[in-house]
């Protein structure tokens, strides 16, 4: 009797303390987690809209995407009236591109910087899908670069952990998408926060925002930039191939 009694204790002080270890959790832990369980799914869609303020202009860029775990990527990369779109499988990429029609992205790649002095457009579609994150690797590589998160409840049942990024955090994130050497480039007052939805255990949306000050070659640019993700349609998203883009998959 008094070893079934301790056998007893034991096993409900190992069950506390198990409980104890997973209310530990920090909101970081939680976000990646929640990120994690989005990227198990078998498939999801989202909308990735970010609004830049820089030189006394505002720009949007809206892109939208579909994946199905282990198969194909679909995403369409919008500026202005212009919309691009991508196939991704394995580490093949067949994008529409602005002038030569449905290429690889190999293809694309060899295409000049600039064409009669002004940017190659292509180039933009070469920088945006080379090592392409989906939604659910973006947040988890987020959250590292936040100085803390802090959790607070949603009026939709679920939670919000948001906190600020650290320097250096927003200091690559000001950086994402410029093409070229930064070597004599200097970045200053990098700031910025993030903010992530989670709902039943899964990301569900997120956010971050950055300013800071690029200098390079004796020229400054005050740049301000929030991106806001919102993910949709988790196990019932289906992605549609023309047979001739999967015949070059």
């Amino acid at each position: 009797m008094a070893k079934t009694k301790q056998r007893i204790f034991f096993s409900t002080l190992l069950m506390v303390a198990g409980s104890l270890l997973a209310s530990a959790a920090t909101p970081k832990d939680e976000v990646t987690e929640a990120a994690s369980a989005l990227g198990s799914q078998p498939n999801y869609s989202w909308e990735n809209d970010t609004v830049s303020i820089s030189g006394g202009g505002r720009f949007t860029v809206v892109n939208q995407g579909k994946t199905e775990k282990g198969g194909c990527v679909w995403v369409d990369l919008i500026r202005g009236n212009v919309a691009n779109e991508a196939f991704l499988e394995g580490n093949k990429c067949i994008v529409q591109s602005f002038d030569m029609g449905w290429v690889s992205l190999n293809e694309l790649a060899k295409e000049p910087a600039e064409i009669n002095g002004a940017p190659n457009p292509n180039q933009y579609l070469v920088r945006n899908l080379t090592n392409y994150k989906l939604p659910d690797a973006i947040a988890s590589d987020l959250a590292t670069k936040a100085d803390s998160l802090k959790k607070q409840g949603d009026a939709l049942g679920g939670s919000v952990m948001e906190g600020n990024l650290t320097e250096d955090g927003a200091k690559a994130l000001l950086l994402t998408g410029r093409s070229g050497s930064t070597d004599g480039l200097v970045i200053s007052a990098a700031k910025g926060y993030l903010k992530f939805w989670v709902s039943n255990g899964l990301l569900m949306k997120f956010e971050f925002h950055v300013t800071g000050t690029i200098s390079f070659n004796g020229s400054s640019r005050d740049i301000d930039r929030t991106t806001t993700v919102i993910i949709r349609d988790v196990s019932n998203t289906k992605i549609n191939i023309p047979g001739d883009i999967k015949a070059k998959l």
